[in-house]
């Protein structure tokens, strides 16, 4: 058995690596998965998960803990809160402390594990690259997460950035200005 290009071969059979027996396998396989943009309502409904879940656990809190009327009396009358200084008792700040920081460690896991926030795996949609591949949880925390936060805060230009950034996500491709920044597409998962 030789392992150099055999007498004979042509220089295309020789370069094929068809007689070489260390050579890397070939496959034919080609990638026949289409990539399902997520449907505006998909992208709302994630979205509207991931606001209400937190909330929802937030109130709950406060009714367990005697709070609620409290928090419904200051929603009324803004300009006259308690004299005191102290809107809710400790627990129901420690109540609120535990569910944000439990809320944010399982949004991150999801991020980072599955590139999915909790409301995008509800309705069954996840964060891509515009390549196709998963994103990463750095680039969706980063580039999708804070520097477009970044550009809503800016004096008098943020609101504006912030509008037109949400109503990109009615063109074609169906993505918002944080898309555009991190290079990524929502696509049914």
């Amino acid at each position: 058995m030789t392992l150099g290009p055999q007498i004979g071969m042509s220089d295309e059979q020789a370069n094929s690596g068809a007689s070489n027996p260390f050579a890397a396998p070939r496959t034919r396989a080609t990638r026949t998965e289409v990539m399902r943009l997520a449907s505006l309502g998909q992208r709302l409904g994630g979205a509207m998960f991931d606001q209400l879940l937190p909330a929802a656990a937030i109130l709950l809190a406060l009714f367990f803990t005697g709070d609620l009327g409290s928090y419904v009396e200051l929603l009324r009358d803004p300009e006259n809160p308690p004299t005191d200084g102290a809107v809710f008792s400790p627990a129901s700040n420690v109540a609120i402390l535990a569910i944000s920081i439990g809320f944010m460690t399982v949004q991150l896991y999801f991020l980072f594990r599955e590139s999915q926030t909790i409301g995008k795996r509800i309705v069954g949609t996840r964060i891509h690259r515009t390549s196709g591949a998963r994103a990463s949880g750095m680039r969706i925390l980063l580039l999708r997460g804070l520097v477009p936060v970044l550009f809503y805060m800016l004096p008098f230009l943020g609101p504006g950035f912030m509008i037109i950034g949400y109503l990109m996500i009615f063109g074609s491709n169906r993505r918002c200005l944080h898309d555009y920044v991190a290079g990524t597409v929502v696509l049914q998962a």
